[in-house]
């Protein structure tokens, strides 16, 4: 048997055992398990303790997360467009989830990731978005009536603090909003932090200069100039070839290539000699003919870099997701709670529409490209 599949077969049972043998304490709410514990309170209370500190660094978390959501509902409308006019042909938006394998691949619509990554993710990007509810919470003076972990669909597992949502009510606007908006602000700090740390000491210690060829057509420019795989690039048109820690994360030779136009002669030096060749272009698309990788020089440390880039990019959507303005969520909150103090009554019906529209133009996302 696949040694991956064992070691989550046998997670899985450990959890089935531990949920078997605390039934008494369990809650289930349809496809939810909850465990409810006051067991953290002294913890909460304990890092909320500089009140005055907490107040202003969430503070800023409000307006940090209010520029989200305005970005994240221009990017949700100007993409939704372009998939309107066909200008995007395939999927924008994935699901997320676990599969026994160490491997990701990704379907249309989809994306499968390993399951201990998962269970990573979840514990880095949860932890603190719940952790920072609990917190800001205290600083207001609102009670927590409970902390726990749930398990969703019976093994996709999570984790909650559950504020006194009477003691939240009573509460002024700005606190309700540093409440709201303290979760997506967590995800965001855990994001930066991750990248900054990747970025500064992770990356560097794994990658040598260079950038290899991973693959070249046979039925390219490059390969009849004599480019072929496995080759060491270090200069593409006399710019030093090297992969930045942005780029993996993004797109390798992007700095390599700046400047470059359409039917001009690219020169590639490698360890291997200089090659020179005019990439195909197909209307103002080039085609390169080949592709690299980054030049590792520790490829044991791969596994944890994947790992890591992954933690940001999703503490990123999620905290994207979470700020939208649609019921339920954070920003459905925080958006009900302004505009309801910006137009009295009409407040409410102007965040329900927008909640409705929000969620549609998300749901379009997922499903626009396969009718475009």
């Amino acid at each position: 048997m696949d040694v991956y599949l064992l070691s989550v077969l046998v997670f899985l049972a450990l959890v089935a055992i531990a949920v078997f043998l605390d039934r008494k304490n369990i809650e289930i709410k349809g496809p939810v398990l909850m465990r409810r514990t006051k067991r953290f309170f002294s913890v909460i209370e304990t890092l909320s303790a500089p009140k005055r500190a907490w107040k202003i660094l969430l503070t800023f978390g409000i307006f940090l997360s209010v520029l989200l959501m305005i970005y994240g509902l221009f990017v949700l409308s100007t993409t939704a467009v372009k998939i309107m006019k066909g200008e995007i042909g395939g999927p924008v938006a994935f699901v997320i989830v676990p599969a026994p394998s160490p491997d990701v691949s990704v379907g249309p619509g989809y994306m499968l990731i390993p399951f201990w990554f998962w269970i990573v993710l979840v514990a880095v990007i949860l932890v603190p978005h719940e952790l920072f509810h609990g917190i800001a919470s205290r600083v207001e003076g609102v009670k927590l009536k409970s902390v726990g972990v749930l398990l969703l669909l019976f093994f996709l597992p999570g984790a909650f603090v559950e504020p006194s949502e009477r003691s939240i009510k009573r509460k002024p606007v700005l606190s309700k909003l540093r409440i709201y908006a303290a979760g997506t602000f967590a995800n965001i700090l855990v994001a930066f932090a991750v990248f900054l740390f990747v970025s500064t000491f992770v990356w560097p210690s794994a990658v040598s200069p260079g950038l290899v060829v991973s693959a070249v057509d046979n039925s390219s420019e490059a390969y009849m100039a004599g480019l072929r795989e496995g080759m060491i690039i270090t200069e593409i048109n006399n710019r030093t070839a090297s992969a930045e820690y942005s780029e993996f994360s993004t797109h390798l030779l992007s700095k390599e290539l700046r400047g470059y136009k359409p039917n001009q002669t690219l020169t590639v030096k490698t360890l291997n000699g200089t090659f020179s060749f005019v990439p195909e272009t197909n209307s103002t698309k080039i085609y390169l003919g080949f592709a690299v990788s980054p030049n590792f020089r520790n490829e044991s440390l791969f596994p944890f870099i994947k790992l890591l880039t992954m933690i940001w990019v999703f503490s990123i959507a999620v905290g994207m997701i979470n700020i939208l303005p649609i019921k339920f969520l954070d920003g459905g909150y925080i958006a009900s709670e302004i505009l309801e103090k910006l137009f009295g009554t009409h407040g409410k019906r102007i965040s329900n529409t927008l909640s409705a529209l929000t969620l549609f133009l998300l749901v379009f996302l997922f499903i626009g490209p396969f009718f475009s």
